[in-house]
């Protein structure tokens, strides 16, 4: 009784139980008083380890003081399976099963939270709990337990996966779409830093997501960079670069491989604004080299035209999700303003008689009529 070793317990008291004889029966009342107060001491061990976090030596201590309780009552017979004190050893099994299996599906639906809010942080340690109490008392779970905890497991994997896939979007959207990169890199960057418990296949998918979202990106820059040199054209690639810097600000730029970024996003758009700046003033209407002008106007349309393969199709095919057409919108009714201009300038040189102002206007809009129609 003492070292709660019940084999053989039954044949030797039952004998007892079963006598006439007064001291006989007494002994036997006192031997079933120190098995109830050492499985009570039992029950009242695990349903405190059931308190307590999940770790390897609580799912032992558990796992071992069930077996106790399990084996003492396959070794009484029926008659002592309650004991003094209103100790049910069956009862109490049963008990305990449902507590864990209570514990594991709080531990799911913990998951399951975590999961719907991109949070491995949280992830990581409900799953790391899941799968130690699962292996540990998988005696004990039923069959619908042990199909959720599969599914926990694909669940977690396709989670780490996706962080790739999350940043592909990211650039693809010409860094328009955080993507809930700002939410998922910090979670990640918490997970890699756990201590107990450790989580290192989480701390790894940090390591690679940063190297990941900082080679990206570099790419990204140097496609928008050879179009921008090569079309002299730089209004996809402001517009790019400044949805990127407003994320990098926002708190991205934390998550980059050192060295970082290949590039000084705040120095670049300072020169590519600048280097557009010169080109519009240089397109701006007047007499001298009108119809110059207007070819460059005419290139500048077909490229930033959404529909066209010109420069913003280049684009268009590295950031496949980049919202199309806003550029080319803005150029458009900016050219409509300046062609409304030129023709009330027209119009009021024809009231004033002044016949040389009016053949300039009439040459310039049958020149923009030609090239941009």
């Amino acid at each position: 009784i003492r070292d709660q070793d019940f084999q053989g317990i039954k044949e030797f008291i039952m004998p007892f139980a079963n006598s006439k004889d007064q001291i006989k029966q007494q002994k036997f009342k006192q031997w079933c008083n120190k098995i109830a107060s050492s499985l009570s001491t039992t029950v009242s061990e695990i349903n405190r380890d059931l308190e307590r976090a999940i770790s390897e030596e609580m799912c032992h201590s558990i796992t071992n003081q069930v077996k106790v309780l399990e084996h003492a009552k396959k070794e009484l017979s029926s008659r002592l399976v309650k004991l003094p004190g209103g100790l049910n050893i069956g009862k109490e099994v049963q008990s305990a099963k449902t507590k864990i299996r209570e514990i594991l599906e709080a531990l799911i639906e913990a998951f399951n939270v975590h999961y719907r809010n991109m949070n491995f942080e949280g992830m990581g340690i409900s799953h790391h709990s899941v799968i130690l109490l699962s292996s540990q008392m998988e005696v004990h779970l039923t069959p619908l337990n042990k199909r959720t905890v599969k599914d926990l497991r694909e669940k977690f994997d396709q989670a780490v996966i996706s962080v790739s896939g999350f940043i592909h979007r990211f650039v693809q959207s010409a860094f328009q779409e955080d993507g809930r990169l700002l939410q998922i890199f910090p979670s990640l960057k918490r997970a890699s830093e756990s201590v107990n418990p450790e989580l290192p296949k989480l701390s790894n998918t940090y390591e690679t997501s940063q190297k990941e979202l900082t080679e990206k990106i570099n790419e990204a820059f140097n496609v928008c960079n050879d179009i921008a040199s090569q079309k002299n054209c730089y209004y996809q690639p402001i517009e790019m670069l400044t949805a990127l810097d407003r994320q990098l600000r926002r708190g991205l730029k934390n998550y980059l491989v050192t060295p970082g970024l290949s590039f000084d996003c705040e120095a670049k758009l300072k020169e590519w604004r600048e280097e557009q700046r010169k080109i519009d003033r240089e397109m701006d209407f007047d007499s001298n080299n009108v119809e110059e002008k207007l070819k460059k106007w005419a290139s500048l349309m077909d490229g930033l035209d959404p529909k066209s393969e010109g420069y913003f199709g280049g684009m268009s095919r590295f950031f496949a999700r980049m919202k199309s057409g806003t550029t080319y919108e803005t150029k458009r009714d900016e050219l409509h303003i300046k062609t409304v201009d030129r023709c009330n300038q027209g119009k009021k040189a024809l009231k004033e008689s002044d016949y040389p102002m009016l053949q300039e206007c009439i040459h310039i809009l049958d020149l923009t009529d030609h090239h941009i129609g």
